[in-house]
């Protein structure tokens, strides 16, 4: 009987040791899987910060480029305005009163950009350099409306007018040698029309433009586009104007006598005595 209770006590151990072996190493499996797996969990981690940080790195190089790039053009149109004629004082003080406070608030923006640490703050602070700088949408256009008027203007009271003045003298001087010139009088008379309807365009387009702002975009954006087509007509004008100056001077070419040759000089035969 003792013996009996021995091996069923044995068994029972020997039973009960695999069932607690059984547990541990269950419990050793568990660790090691959830090590893999925090392990795993970590690795993930530390390579989305690493993303991120390359992201944020990079979306902050392109704004900075972006931002000295629109700076960089506005110190460009500072010239431009003081270069105008046909502006103001007070108008191009203005004009460059706008662009420094946007180029003050470019710098602002971009200190802060590189500050930033939140990516979806970055994005928002990177995206405004568009929408909230009209740089290229509205002042570079707007500027370069200005001055393209004013070199049409400059144009038009320099050498437009200095040729007319040319023209017209000797339009004169044929009247008064009793040619007919009533045909060049008529182009010339269609030459002023035209160079007239070219400065009243030019100056259109200049008062057209010269109070928009950002805080009228997209809605101003009509304004930029009829500026351009009074531009468009003006250099018409122009072209049109100059056809008929050319025509006015192959009239006066015309008007030129043709040269006879002179005689030649002969010695007359001594007479046979």
């Amino acid at each position: 009987m003792k013996k009996l209770l021995v091996i069923v006590f044995a068994t029972l151990l020997a039973s009960s040791l695999q069932t607690v072996h059984a547990e541990a190493s269950n419990l050793q499996n568990q660790s090691n899987r959830q090590d893999a797996v925090n392990a795993r969990v970590t690795q993930i981690q530390e390579r989305k910060t690493t993303i991120q940080t390359n992201m944020i790195s990079r979306l902050k190089e392109k704004a900075v480029k972006e931002i000295d790039r629109r700076i960089v053009s506005l110190d460009k149109l500072i010239d431009r305005i003081n270069a105008v004629k046909r502006l103001t004082t007070d108008q191009k003080s203005t004009m460059v009163g706008q662009i420094t406070t946007e180029i003050t608030n470019l710098n602002t923006l971009k200190t802060k950009i590189n500050g930033d640490t939140d990516i979806a703050t970055l994005r928002t602070d990177v995206q405004s350099i568009v929408k909230s700088y009209r740089i290229y949408a509205l002042y570079i256009p707007k500027i370069t409306i200005i001055a393209n008027a004013d070199k049409i203007l400059n144009l038009i009271e320099g050498e437009m007018a200095t040729l007319t003045a040319k023209l017209q003298l000797r339009i004169d001087e044929a009247k008064t040698n009793g040619i007919n010139v009533d045909a060049m009088v008529s182009l010339m008379t269609q030459r002023k029309a035209k160079l007239d309807e070219a400065t009243t365009q030019a100056n259109n387009a200049i008062a057209k433009v010269t109070a928009l702002t950002p805080d009228g975009w997209p809605g101003n954006k009509t304004e930029l586009q009829a500026a351009r087509d009074m531009l468009k007509t003006a250099r018409k004008d122009l072209n049109d104007a100059q056809k008929f100056a050319s025509q006015v001077r192959v009239q006066l070419v015309q008007l030129k006598p043709t040269k006879t040759p002179k005689p030649t000089n002969t010695i007359a035969p001594t007479p046979t005595p």
